[in-house]
């Protein structure tokens, strides 16, 4: 991607404060149009980075593009951007239709372009009917539309989103997170957007860039982070994951090929050449399948369930292999065997690319 097609762009950006590092050498490119998610634990980097493309802080080496321009050492003001945070920071002495104006009186606009783009994010956001009203009279979900619709009236070339949704309860954040969707669909504007909860990134993003410790631990579609990921890391905070320990018997440029109490598991090249006696691999519990104690098949392993615990729409079962290794499995309620419970023998296997090497 070069600086033309790229909306954003940040280039080995570095932040410290005294001798800690905030945020190592990183990279990170986001296109017109793109939704993308700094996705994170407390101190991973993702707010300090945010605040640097924003001008709210200075990185210490690196360079910021925004719009194709070098906005490195460029003021706030100057960045063509829209922002919202956690708070809603309404103005709550002026009428909601004053509130989505005034960046626009902000730009010297003329009285009818302001009235003709506020009357558009209006119907967009679907609240044309309060114009007239003061932020005080509205809900918390019908104020962050607001917030939305000021911070993209005047058409910034990105808008940044700093845990937009913090403040709602779990419904209303559900309802907001699908309505943000739609405006994003239906507008095309250009998002980056901090956040801590990673099923909000998986909903919301075209691509997430998740971080730790200063630094980006992987880049990728949420389908390709969840089926995919690059680390132990990646695949802890991302959804739920088994880690199974399996002795290494081939390791070179063609393949990888593990055992796990004598079931001989292969991965391809790119998996390969590894020095270590052993190898972690990740496995979701909801492709984990259980079932009876039955004649061993090829690719299954037999278990003893510790515990099974109901959890509505889905079964969770606690598992442990003849080694001493512990691992869930997760089926839809209508699949779960009422036989099957604390002490029971069953039988797991799961589809063949299911288990990842780390």
């Amino acid at each position: 991607m070069t600086l033309d097609t790229a909306k954003l762009k940040i280039e080995s950006v570095t932040r410290k404060f005294g001798n800690f590092v905030a945020l190592h050498p990183t990279s990170l490119e986001v296109r017109e149009g793109e939704c993308v998610t700094l996705l994170g634990p407390s101190g991973s980097g993702k707010t300090t980075l945010l605040m640097m493309v924003a001008g709210l802080s200075m990185p210490d080496g690196g360079q910021i593009w925004i719009g194709g321009k070098n906005a490195t050492q460029m003021p706030p003001h100057l960045r063509d951007i829209g922002m919202m945070f956690q708070s809603y920071a309404l103005f709550p002495h002026m009428s909601v239709f004053e509130n989505i104006a005034f960046p626009l009186r902000m730009r010297k606009m003329s009285q009818r372009q302001i009235r003709e783009d506020v009357s558009r994010v209006l119907d967009l956001i679907r609240l044309p009917h309060v114009a007239d009203r003061l932020p005080g009279q509205l809900s918390g979900g019908q104020q962050q539309r607001i917030a939305l619709a000021r911070a993209i009236v005047y058409r910034p070339s990105i808008v940044l989103m700093d845990e937009p949704l913090g403040a709602l309860d779990k419904k209303l954040r559900q309802q907001m997170q699908f309505e943000i969707k739609r405006i994003h669909r239906e507008t095309g504007i250009t998002l980056l957007w901090v956040t801590h909860d990673q099923e909000e990134a998986l909903l919301l993003s075209d691509r997430i860039c998740l971080m730790s410790e200063g630094r980006i631990a992987q880049i990728g579609t949420p389908e390709e982070i969840y089926a995919r990921p690059s680390s132990e890391f990646v695949a802890d905070f991302i959804g739920e994951s088994n880690f199974l320990k399996a002795r290494v018997t081939r390791s070179d440029a063609s393949a990888l090929t593990v055992d796990l109490l004598g079931m001989s598991l292969s991965f391809p090249a790119q998996a390969a050449a590894r020095a270590q006696e052993t190898a972690t691999l990740a496995l979701r519990p909801e492709d984990v399948i259980v079932g009876h104690q039955k004649e061993a098949a090829v690719g299954s392993l037999p278990a003893i369930v510790s515990e099974v615990v109901f959890l509505g729409e889905a079964v969770k079962y606690f598992l442990r292999l003849a080694d001493g290794q512990t691992l869930t499995a997760k089926m839809l309620r209508r699949q779960h065997d009422a036989a099957v419970g604390a002490g029971s023998s069953v039988t797991i296997h799961w589809p063949a690319d299911a288990c990842i090497p780390l």
